[in-house]
């Protein structure tokens, strides 16, 4: 006797991400933390692929106090990137990332 199956149960991991980073989202505000993930989740994606090459990103989360930040990731070719670490950064280290346009943004284009 055949059974068919009902569902097929799909585990597609987007990123990977290091204690490290983790322990750094744990000292910001619980609202920042939930939107840096967030950001981090649709930018997957849309990470430069550098093998063997730690990268560092720049972003904002633009609340009544902006947080700027930098998250430093590895993204080998074809593969999903490891987000490493996350720091608080100032608005002109920030602004030296737009000018590199290496932002992550709200949508990944």
């Amino acid at each position: 006797m055949a059974y068919a199956q009902r569902y097929t149960e799909e585990n597609e991991d987007r990123f990977e991400v290091d204690e490290q980073l983790l322990e750094c989202l744990r000292d910001f505000h619980r609202d920042y933390s939930l939107e840096i993930a967030e950001m981090l989740d649709i930018n997957a994606s849309c990470l430069p692929e550098k093998n063997r090459r730690v990268q560092k990103i720049g972003g904002v989360i633009k609340f009544n106090q902006p947080l700027f930040f930098e998250v430093e990731f590895l993204k080998q070719t074809g593969d999903i990137p490891i987000y490493i670490s996350l720091k608080e950064i100032d608005v002109d280290e920030y602004l030296d990332y737009i000018n590199l346009n290496q932002i992550l943004s709200n949508e990944c284009i």
